[in-house]
Formats: structure tokens, sequence, C-alpha cells
């Protein structure tokens, strides 16, 4: 009787639990499912993010990348990461894009897309008298200005009607609390805000007010540039009312800016030290030339044949090594005077960490004085002003890891400072009434130094060299370190 009684029992729980099925079933059953369609596409936002981070200093250097749909108008500025970006040696990105399919500006099959847009100004509100009103900023091309306002895009109609499952589909036909179609519009709504944790960057694209914005399953929303908008819906992406083909999603995020970019007159770089072809920046593991990136003209690496190349065992870094070194014209529009900074990012030779020997990691020449020397010796880096007469104004010392290491010298009329990764290492405020006055240098020399050297060159890694025409603070330069760190894993 009590076997019977527990089989009757389960019966009608099981024919009840068909009949009505778990309260929290949207939890624990689809809005996982619904989970598996959005994560792919917040991985690739995410490697977008992180990828635009890195080369979005180049975008003014290099040709739009437009979609295999090549549109026009303002939609041709919408900058799509295509092939010749995932083939950059930067060593540890995973490809961004492997499909053909995700080439497209303006996907709708299903597909998705991340590219970057640039701006010349951002959206304010302007009161005129007793009215308000908006200024728009514009999409135009990132290679008309270095400073603009950056965003990078991931989006895609991944939802199109025909064959979808899972309830996915988010319909605008019907907003009713009790019909399947709201049910179904709050299902991936709610997978995108769990798997972004709540991120306001992504979710669906709609209008409050006249504004754009995006909107999220969890309330929260954020607005977004309204020629961004405009170019879009010009190109009829978004849905209307009573269209239900498709509905694209979308992530939209502020680029930052890797590199702090005022005064910034040198920008030499591994990962991107040629010209760019094809409207990709690119790496050569062979060079004679490293490109200045800010003008793009090449600084000649001088010499012996067959040693000025990059590092055949590490792909990203010159090798400074050997009679090899960089001299740089610092007169005219890249002149710099008694205020500037000097950055690199190195790993010296841990042989040469230990030898009694010295090398020049950089010096100012042209055979008058003020004159500046930075020497490295057993690990130690010590930087010597000298005035006329060949008299020591001041000197600045401190130790170099092996490893990786952020170096910034900064050169006022008064003081001079010395940071290794981003701390402040030595500092010295030039005795009594001295004042610095401008360099007479035309030449600032990388590895190379005619004074009391030897002949001898620096043996290290140059990851990257930014010089700049003035002071850089240290909140500055620890904007520059965080890039650095990003970009070189230190």
């Amino acid at each position: 009787m009590i076997f019977w009684t527990t089989v009757l029992t389960f019966l009608i729980g099981l024919m009840t639990a068909m009949l009505f099925p778990r309260s929290d079933r949207i939890n624990v059953e689809e809005v996982p499912i619904s989970e598996s369609y959005v994560a792919s596409f917040v991985a690739q936002h995410q490697f977008a993010r992180d990828y635009a981070d890195q080369i979005s200093f180049t975008l003014p250097y290099i040709n739009p990348s437009v979609g295999k749909d090549k549109p026009s108008g303002k939609a041709q500025y919408i900058h799509i990461f295509k092939d010749e970006f995932d083939d950059i040696n930067i060593g540890y990105m995973p490809e961004i894009m492997p499909d053909d399919v995700s080439r497209n500006t303006f996907p709708t099959d299903g597909s998705y897309t991340s590219a970057i847009v640039c701006m010349d100004g951002l959206d304010k509100k302007v009161s005129t008298g007793a009215s308000e009103t908006y200024v728009y900023g514009d999409v135009v091309s990132c290679q008309t200005q270095a400073q603009t306002f950056k965003y990078v895009l991931t989006y895609g109609a991944l939802f199109p009607r025909i064959g979808i499952q899972h309830n996915l589909f988010k319909s605008r036909i019907d907003t009713s609390e009790s019909s399947d179609t709201y049910r179904n519009h709050i299902l991936w709504e709610k997978a995108l805000a769990k798997r972004t944790k709540g991120d306001p960057d992504c979710g669906f694209v709609g209008i409050e007010e006249n504004l754009p914005y995006i909107f999220s399953a969890n309330g929260k929303k954020r607005k977004i540039p309204y020629n961004l908008y405009k170019v879009f819906e010009d190109n009829n992406y978004f849905p209307g009312e009573n269209t239900y083909d498709y509905q694209p999603i979308f992530c939209i995020t502020p680029v930052n800016s890797p590199y702090v970019t005022d005064g910034l007159i040198y920008h030499f770089d591994a990962t991107m030290n040629a010209q760019a072809e094809n409207g990709a920046p690119l790496h050569k593991e062979t060079k004679t030339e490293w490109l200045n990136i800010i003008s793009q003209q090449p600084t000649t690496i001088f010499g012996g044949i067959g040693n000025a190349k990059w590092n055949p065992n590490n792909e990203m870094p010159l090798a400074m090594m050997k009679d090899v070194s960089l001299q740089i014209p610092i007169e005219g529009s890249t002149k710099i005077t008694n205020e500037f900074t000097l950055s690199f990012v190195a790993q010296f030779d841990v042989y040469e960490s230990i030898i009694d020997t010295q090398s020049p990691l950089f010096s100012t020449n042209n055979g008058s004085f003020p004159y500046i020397i930075a020497k490295y010796k057993s690990g130690d880096l010590t930087i010597t002003i000298y005035k006329e007469g060949n008299i020591e104004l001041s000197e600045l010392k401190a130790t170099i890891p092996h490893s990786i290491t952020a170096i910034s010298y900064v050169l006022g009329p008064k003081f001079h400072h010395l940071f290794i990764n981003g701390n402040l290492a030595a500092t010295k405020t030039f005795p009594g009434n001295e004042f610095l006055p401008p360099l007479n240098a035309t030449t600032l020399m990388i590895s190379e130094s005619p004074r009391d050297m030897g002949g001898n060159k620096i043996n290290a890694d140059m990851y990257n060299i930014k010089i700049y025409n003035r002071v850089l603070n240290q909140d500055e330069i620890r904007h520059n370190l965080k890039t650095e760190k990003k970009r070189y894993k230190f």
C-alpha cells in the first residue's frame, strides 16, 4: 500500500509539474541557456576593449578600416577591427574577429562586429535664455586629429527571428507583462545583464525624450552620442516599432587614452615599428629604421651591418646591443630645451649588470654645454648634468631591476627627477641660484655618447621610448605606466 501511495504521489507530482512549471525555471534553466548565446558576444567586447586601449594611439596615423560592405557617409568612419589587426604580433592578444562574416559594418545575420568610432566632441547641454538645447559631437575619421573622443563598439543582430530558440528574441510588438513576447524580451536582457555583471555599457539601443540610450534589464541606462546613433539609424539598422525581423544588441564603451599625448614629440614602439600598410600598424622583425609614430617618419638605427634589427628571440623589443644606437633630432618643431621628459620601457641584460663597465642609456650632444648623460653600470643608472667647463651641476642615481622596467627622467629649469616604475627614485634641486639654461644640443642619442664612454653601447631590449617637450607630473607618468604594465606584462 505504501509503495503504490508513493508511486501515485510521484505521478501526481510529475503531472502537476508539467502543468505548472516551477516558479524559478526562468532563472535556473532559461536564463543560463540564454547566457550561452550572449557569452561569446560579451567575451569579444572585452577583448575589443583591451585591444582598443592598446592600439588607439596609432589611429590618427593609419588608414580607416571599413567593413566588407564598404558603407558611405559617416558610416565609413566606423573603424572595423579587420584581419590586418588580428595579424599584429602583440604576443598575448587572442584573435578578436576570427570569422569573415563578422567583418560587416551592419551585420544582420547573427554575426557581430567590433570597431572604434571617433567623435570630435561630446554631446553638451547648452542653456539659451530660459530654454536648453543640445550641441552634438560628430562622427569623424580617426585620422583627422589625435585628440578625439573614442568609443569601442561591439554589436550585432544576434537574434534573427528565423530559427530562434530558447526565447531569446526581443520583440517590440507586445510589451505587456502577460505576453510571451515580453517574457522573451526579458530573457536575453537578463542573460546579458548577468553575464556583464550589470555593466550599463551593454544592452539594447532605444530613445527616451528624443535622446539615445543603452538600456539594460536591471533598469540602468547610459546615454550614447546622438550622431553615433544617427549613423546606425540612417542605415536602417534599428528595427521599427512594428518590425521584429531582428534586434541588435550593443556594447559601447569609451576608449581610455593609453598614453599622455600633450607635448609628445617622439614615440617609438616595438609592436608597431613600421609604417602602416593596408590600414594596419605593422611590426617588422628585421628593421634598420624605427618609426616615430607621431610624425610617421622613420629614425635610422645606427650600427654595424646585421646588428640593427629586432631581437629574434623576442619578437617584441628592439635589441640595443653591440654598436647599435639611435640619433634623434631635437631641433625645430621637435626641440627640447631645459624642460622635457624621457620615458623608456626596457630590460637590461643581466650579464651587463655584473660586469665592471659602463654604457650610455642616453645623452645630449653637439659639442656644447649644458650636457646630460645617463650611464648604466652594474645595475645602477646614473644621470649627470654638466655645465660650462665640464663642471658637474647635479647627479641622480637609482638601481634598475633586471626585469622589464619603466624609467622616466624629468628635467626642469631648477630640478630633475628619476622615476622607476612610477615611483620617485631620485630627485635633486639645483644648488643655490643655479638655473639650467636651454640646451643647445641638436641631437638626443639613445645608447650612444661620444664623451668618456670608450665607444660602449648599452645592451638592453627597448620596448618603448617616448620624448616629451615638457615636464610630466607623477600622475601622468603613472597613467603611462598603467598602459605599459598592461601591454608588456610586468
